[in-house]
């Protein structure tokens, strides 16, 4: 049992620090001295790491508020969980 709870410990952690690097690269890529290029790059980027499907076919606000969507759903799963 201990181990099990070591366990869960272990991924709410990790969880918790990939949700927190996406929110910084989404803070980052939101900036105005940021290229579109590199922006979009960065947001499909994120996009891949968090499994939304076909963001080639979003808009950068759609791609944007699917990201944010997809971390605000991980953060309440998460907390129903423990």
């Amino acid at each position: 049992m201990p181990d099990l709870f070591r366990s869960l410990g272990r991924a709410k952690s990790e969880y918790e620090k990939a949700k927190l690097e996406a929110q910084r690269e989404l803070g980052r890529i939101q900036s105005p001295l940021d290229g579109g290029d590199t922006r979009r790059k960065s947001l499909e980027g994120i996009a891949s790491k968090l499994v939304i499907l076909n963001p080639e076919s979003l808009s950068d606000e759609e791609l944007t508020q699917s990201i944010q969507r997809k971390i605000s759903a991980g953060s309440a799963k998460q907390e129903g969980r423990l």
